[in-house]
Parts: structure tokens; sequence; C-alpha cells
């Protein structure tokens, strides 16, 4: 069982990863977010 205070930890650090992920609006940001997507696609498919 996950320690309820790391789970806190873990679920604020989250929220600060998404909040920065939309501040970051910037001209990579989109091919970025390809690659992150291509890259779990491709794990995925080589975990099956």
């Amino acid at each position: 069982m996950i320690n309820p205070e790391y789970r806190k930890f873990r679920e604020d650090n989250n929220e600060e990863m998404e909040d920065n992920a939309y501040k970051e609006d910037g001209p990579g940001r989109q091919e970025m977010e390809m690659l992150r997507n291509t890259i779990a696609q491709s794990l995925m498919n080589a975990s099956t």
C-alpha cells in the first residue's frame, strides 16, 4: 500500500507538471507531444 503522504506528493507533482506543459506552448510543444505519443505507442507495441 502506498504511503498517503507519498501519494499526495505524487498527485501535487503531477498537477504541477501538467500546469507547466500548458504554459510551455512554444513552437516545439506539438513536436514533443508527437514524439512522446510515438514513443509510448512503440513501448506498448514492444511489450505485447
